[in-house]
């Protein structure tokens, strides 16, 4: 084998320490990206996480919140629960208005689609062709009807205890 001169060493010595801090430099910057990698994703699930919990938080929030009475059909004890039934549209529509509101929209429909001869030419309701329709209106009707019976009963009482006042 040849000898090589120490110029070359110490040239090359240098070469290859330069690698070898190169190669350290490497590893810790490998090592550190891991970590940091780890902490990205350690980060990321506790986000999740928390996100998770906040978003349960809210939606037990929004059942209490349907539960409550304003997101609650209206009702009204002067009506009895005949005309209540009639009357009252299903929720979230029944929202819109309260109970006088509904019954007095309920009595002037019942003009046009409660008629004794069964005549529904006037009435308005896009349904009404409609089996379930024809199979419901006259129990509608009915439940309408007990509306103002019920309604111009306590009219009778108040006019009633009136006429005693006098």
């Amino acid at each position: 084998t040849t000898e090589l001169s120490p110029a070359w060493h110490t040239e090359h010595g240098a070469v290859r320490n330069n690698d070898k801090n190169f190669i350290k430099e490497r590893k810790n910057k490998s090592s550190n990206s891991r970590r940091k990698m780890r902490k990205n994703h350690l980060l990321k699930m506790r986000q999740r996480l928390l996100r998770s919990i906040l978003l349960l938080i809210l939606l037990g929030g929004f059942g209490v919140f349907l539960k409550s009475r304003c997101m609650k059909c209206p009702t009204d004890d002067s009506y009895s629960p005949e005309c209540l039934k009639s009357v009252i549209p299903p929720w979230p529509i029944c929202l819109f208005h309260d109970v006088p509101t509904f019954v007095e929209h309920s009595e002037d429909a019942a003009t046009r689609c409660c008629k004794e001869d069964g005549d529904l030419s006037e009435c308005k309701c896009p349904h009404m062709d409609s089996q379930k329709f024809i199979d419901h209106i006259d129990e509608w009707c009915e439940g309408v009807a007990a509306c103002s019976t019920s309604f111009s009963f306590e009219e009778d009482v108040e006019s009633e205890e009136y006429v005693g006042l006098e």
